[in-house]
């Protein structure tokens, strides 16, 4: 089958790969470069992370698929992708309810490699973080972060290898004028410009992400990827990178914004991370922030959206990343698969399947 796909973030490149494996004829239709100059996908570093909370058992499962998916793209492509530093859930509360709480019982049940560290074990090992009111942490030792600078290219070449078509500079302002049997939207932050019945379905929103460039690292040069109350506060970050930048945002939706906007940082928003970097991470403060903004797509509830287009029968929807879908990556051309070959998906993703409850 001739299968079209509208935009190359990871969403698309993923959809284009996994596509072609299982046969179709597959073709993505970047309107920019890949990685695109303004799109989520874009970024020096995306977490990997198995829990999510009481949602754990629906989303680990994904994860771990996903990271099988990842090395055997590393292996395909030569490029360095998932990099396994473990990831830190650093929290202020462990009760049962919880969100780290919820996630490492459940993670823990799955056999996920998993284990509780006490306050001063976490002093110890990373002396960078200031641990007032931290009751301990999970720290998950199959997580980490993905690179997408590494990724996306490499999503690319996978599915080229394939015999699929991966063409950059070509927007497309009308789906009918698409010239292939089905059409997978994966157009992220324009995704309701492409497909204006999910206006009301879709929110953009802007995230500050601060990136610090210390002189010296000090002892934030031991930080593996970590957060802290992810599933009421939602503050994360990573290892510094290969140039030595650290990278520290919000997991929180916020301002709305106009997804072809700049990507300046928002001032109120970067003067909070700020006030936190300061609080929690002090050796970072004196660096300036070299930070902007990236956008978040989401659903009612951050769950993510695959399902067919209201009222087509040869357009599909893929996307709605809420800010946790790129260590999803390979899994996520899995799931566009499934829909446009008509095979069962994860409760939840579709337009009608949206709870009250935000999926962090």
């Amino acid at each position: 089958m001739k299968i079209a796909i509208v935009g190359g973030g990871v969403f698309g490149l993923a959809a284009a790969w996994r596509l072609a494996i299982r046969g179709h004829a597959v073709e993505v239709l970047e309107a920019d470069h890949i990685p695109a100059r303004k799109a989520a996908s874009r970024d020096i570093s995306k977490a990997f992370r198995g829990g999510y909370g009481v949602a754990t058992p629906e989303y680990a499962p994904g994860v771990a698929r996903a990271r099988e998916l990842w090395r055997d793209l590393e292996t395909q492509t030569g490029r360095a992708i998932y990099h396994e530093t473990g990831c830190l859930q650093i929290c202020t509360r462990f009760d049962p309810g919880d969100f780290e709480r919820e996630g490492f019982e459940a993670l823990r049940g799955m056999g996920w490699p998993v284990n509780w560290l006490e306050t001063e074990e976490i002093a110890q090992r990373y002396p960078a973080f200031r641990l007032h009111e931290v009751v301990g942490a999970v720290m998950d030792s199959w997580g980490g972060w993905i690179d997408p600078m590494q990724a996306l290219p490499a999503l690319a070449e996978a599915a080229e290898a394939l015999g699929g078509r991966v063409r950059t500079s070509r927007p497309v302002s009308h789906l009918g004028d698409v010239d292939a049997d089905l059409v997978v939207v994966c157009a992220g932050a324009w995704l309701a410009r492409v497909v204006p019945s999910l206006v009301s379905s879709v929110r953009t929103t802007r995230q500050h992400e601060a990136f610090y460039r210390p002189l010296s690292l000090g002892d934030c040069a031991t930080l593996p990827a970590w957060s802290l109350d992810m599933g009421t506060e939602g503050w994360y970050g990573f290892p510094a990178s290969f140039d030595g930048v650290v990278k520290v945002a919000r997991h929180l939706p916020d301002v709305d914004g106009n997804p072809d906007g700049g990507r300046e940082a928002d001032a109120e928003q970067a003067g909070i991370v700020r006030a936190f970097v300061a609080d929690r991470l002090p050796e970072l403060a004196q660096a300036p922030d070299e930070g902007g903004t990236c956008f978040y797509t989401m659903s009612r509830d951050g769950s993510f959206l695959f399902d067919r287009a209201p009222g087509s029968d040869r357009v599909f929807i893929a996307g709605c990343g809420g800010g946790h879908a790129f260590k999803f990556g390979p899994m996520l051309g899995e799931w566009a698969a499934d829909l446009v070959e008509g095979r069962p998906l994860p409760a939840g993703f579709g337009l009608r399947d949206k709870g009250s409850e935000r999926v962090v």
